[in-house]
């Protein structure tokens, strides 16, 4: 059971790093459009992306990955 806790915060301590990071930066990465998003609407993000954190994080991954094979003319 004791392992089972330090799985859920550190889970959720990383999850909180990745959210601060993601509402203030990483949400623009992945929709441009939210680069005009008021502070309310990203405290109404910070939970959900709190939790959601890998999903969010592969999806970001993916995203640079992509855009990056596209700067540079893709695979040989």
């Amino acid at each position: 059971m004791h392992l089972i806790g330090l799985a859920v915060l550190a889970y959720l301590g990383l999850g909180g790093l990745f959210g601060l990071w993601f509402v203030s930066l990483g949400a623009q990465r992945l929709d441009p459009s939210a680069r005009g998003a008021g502070l309310f609407t990203r405290l109404l993000w910070l939970p959900a992306a709190s939790l959601l954190w890998p999903v969010l994080l592969t999806r970001l991954l993916r995203s640079h990955t992509a855009t990056g094979a596209d700067a540079t003319g893709g695979a040989p």
